[in-house]
């Protein structure tokens, strides 16, 4: 597997995973070199796919943009180029919902893509740069990161969630290709409940399993 900075990115905007997806690299289309011209009806088609199930709740952007418009609501173009700006709209703001789907763009998180494309498709019709990418780290360093109360805002849940994923990949398995448990065996579940409620300031059982059902239901974990 060949990694590029695009297995990194936390927040993806909607056009980067919509090149991504149809199997462009969003610099070249940036520069317009190496790129395609078929790429470009096909990274189209996706786009719209994306916003359209972001507008209907299915997909949950972090931040929106639409396209500036004039005091007659018309969408506000450079006469020279044809290009126009974005207004970036605030939280509470869902008029985006309601816009012409080419004239919105957002970020998304990369395991709230990953989750909405498992719901489209197989995991293995999606591109290595848009899976999960929990980073593999040792216990007791992740023990004293994660002793700082705040975690840098992160919410409880979300590093519960952390928590979990990054403990199957210490264990060397993919969190969407868990293997079956066997009859009358622990399967990776019980082993990782077993190593995470060690953790008092994070997990309890009942917490345990209301998170690892979350991340099944988000499709973040599962069987092969």
């Amino acid at each position: 597997m060949t990694l590029s900075i695009w297995n990194f990115v936390d927040i993806f905007t909607s056009e980067e995973a919509s090149l991504i997806y149809c199997g462009a690299d969003p610099d070249d289309f940036e520069m317009r070199r190496n790129y395609p011209d078929d790429h470009f009806e096909k990274q189209g088609k996706m786009h719209r796919l994306i916003v359209i199930a972001a507008q209907k709740g299915e997909l949950k952007p972090c931040g929106v943009e639409v396209a500036k418009r004039n005091a007659k609501g018309e969408v506000d173009r450079d006469l020279a180029s044809g290009m126009f700006g974005w207004n970036m709209l605030s939280d509470e703001d869902d008029s985006w919902k309601i816009y012409p789907i080419d004239l919105v763009r957002f970020y998304v998180e990369r395991q709230e893509l990953y989750r909405w494309l498992l719901t489209r498709v197989s995991r293995s019709k999606i591109p290595e740069a848009l899976h999960i990418q929990p980073i593999p780290v040792e216990s007791e360093s992740l023990a004293k990161a994660e002793e700082v109360s705040d975690q840098k805002g992160l919410l409880k849940r979300t590093r519960q969630g952390n928590a979990i994923l990054a403990t199957l990949c210490e264990m060397g398995v993919e969190p969407t290709q868990l293997p079956y448990r066997e009859p009358g065996k622990d399967g990776f579940r019980a082993d990782v409940k077993k190593q995470l409620l060690s953790r008092k300031d994070l997990f309890t059982k009942k917490s345990f399993e209301n998170i690892w059902q979350k991340l099944r239901d988000e499709g973040l974990i599962q069987e092969k």
